[in-house]
């Protein structure tokens, strides 16, 4: 294998499409961090800023959103922790 075949990148429709509708469009949004010791967050966040910045769009919306500041919810099962809590003799 030649070392730089791991920086290859390859974009586009699966060459198992036969037809492509007329008008059809595609598009990518590809985004690098802007510096060095920029984290996973940091990095997500300006590609979200990308993203809403092509369609026109703010975050404000989702700031403002009730359900997405104050709502949560749990993922672990309740019944598997009683189960290991009756097992456990408590």
């Amino acid at each position: 294998m030649p070392p730089n075949q791991f920086y290859k990148k390859a974009y586009g429709l699966q060459g198992s499409i036969t037809e492509i509708p007329a008008g059809f469009t595609l598009s990518y949004i590809v985004s690098a961090s802007s510096g060095a010791g920029v984290g996973v967050n940091e990095a997500f966040e300006e590609w979200g800023d990308k993203l809403l910045g092509t369609y026109g769009k703010s975050r404000e919306v989702s700031y403002r959103d009730y359900s997405l500041n104050y709502l949560g919810y749990e993922t672990r099962s309740h019944r598997q922790n009683r189960c290991n809590i009756i097992h456990s003799g408590l």
